[in-house]
């Protein structure tokens, strides 16, 4: 979510309101005008403006004022932000991306080693309203929706509210719930959960290992492996399409051909696979000396696992590792699955043949692989 920084104007608590570029507005919702002019226009809630003047009568409307004109001028019709006492603007919704998130709740019931968003521990408000409130601005074409937390089933009565919502406002859009799986064991909560039946609706599961002491000692929480398995059972029983996620790291980059293995003898009605390169911020920053990796120690075995899925007719995918970093005869399972408000490229990334069909690197990670480098025309990806 791309942030900027303004001088705040009667802004006493935090307003999500959507982004227009007209100076006249006709909608019945909340809506900012992003301008370089120091005038908040007609029908409009509040202002966003690189000038450094407020506008001469406020009128009690929330405005922000020396937003630098390159961070302004990246706002669109339709995006949505969220404006706090402290000057911050955050670009909550991005029109027209397909990588779009409502953040259900912070709370989460595992503390994985390696999460880039750890849980606040202290007490939060809940998002419930707001998050009703961005549905009702979001254009209603949209075709992508994403609910992530924390971990979304923890709200509960939320979850189900904002998939009701879906469901009536966005019929056709493609839904999915980021989430560790562990409440799915219950089978009742799952019951309530698909009993809203939405029309495209995936279940992203994250399954960090195809033993119990691996995945356990990573999501941090005993008998999380027999409670996921149950759950992926019980969705499957429903017959909800699920994805699984395997974030690779020191503890399990080794396990990942027999993983491979796992999910096809025991797991073999999964859409899709999905093995994922580390984000090194938050408590992966924090544990970076015992889970850091690089791609190339386990790109071999990342091959063998993909190769494996793939010749058995299991959807499989990497996400986040560059395609300078994989063997060549993967990279067309390499997708360009990095957001783009924290995507990036390094120096080495500017000759290559491959960037526009590259994930690239994550900008919040606080360390890079050093192994980074171009590929030419012919493909000077790494050797076997």
């Amino acid at each position: 979510m791309k942030t900027l920084w303004g001088t705040p104007h009667d802004i006493s608590s935090p307003v999500v309101a959507k982004v227009s570029r007209s100076y006249l507005s006709l909608w019945s919702n909340p809506t900012i005008l992003a301008s370089e002019e120091p005038h908040f226009g007609f029908g409009h809630t509040g202002l966003l403006t690189s000038s450094e003047v407020p506008p001469s009568k406020t009128e009690g409307k929330p405005c922000l004022t020396g937003i630098p004109y390159e961070e302004l001028s990246e706002l669109r019709d339709g995006d949505i932000v969220k404006l706090y006492p402290d000057g911050r603007a955050l670009r909550i919704w991005e029109e027209g991306s397909h990588q779009n998130v409502v953040f259900v709740t912070e709370k989460c019931d595992c503390r994985c080693i390696m999460c880039p968003q750890p849980p606040n521990p202290d007490p939060q408000p809940s998002l419930w309203q707001e998050n009703k409130q961005i549905l009702s601005l979001v254009n209603p074409k949209t075709t992508t929706i994403c609910f992530t937390g924390g971990e979304p089933t923890l709200e509960l009565d939320q979850l189900k509210d904002l998939l009701s919502i879906c469901k009536r406002r966005f019929p056709d859009a493609a839904l999915s719930i980021l989430t560790n799986g562990r409440r799915f064991a219950d089978f009742e909560m799952t019951r309530q959960l698909v009993g809203i039946q939405n029309k495209h609706l995936l279940f992203c599961v994250s399954l960090d290992g195809d033993t119990e002491d691996v995945h356990d000692q990573i999501v941090g929480v005993g008998g999380s492996f027999g409670q996921v398995i149950r759950g992926l059972y019980n969705l499957t029983r429903f017959k909800q399409l699920v994805e699984l996620r395997f974030v690779i790291m020191r503890q399990n980059f080794k396990r990942l051909p027999y993983y491979a293995e796992f999910v096809y003898r025991n797991l073999p009605f999964v859409s899709h696979v999905a093995f994922m390169g580390l984000e090194y911020t938050g408590d992966a920053a924090k544990n970076l000396h015992t889970i850091r990796i690089d791609p190339t120690e386990y790109a071999g075995l990342l091959r063998e696992a993909v190769l494996h899925l793939h010749r058995r007719q299991i959807n499989v995918s990497i996400y986040n590792v560059p395609k300078c970093l994989l063997p060549r005869d993967v990279w067309c399972f390499a997708q360009d699955s990095i957001s783009s408000w924290k995507k990036s490229y390094v120096d080495a990334c500017l000759p290559c043949q491959e960037k526009e069909h590259c994930c690239g690197v994550f900008t919040t990670s606080i360390v890079l692989s050093e192994n980074i480098k171009p590929i030419g025309p012919i493909g000077r990806e790494r050797s076997e």
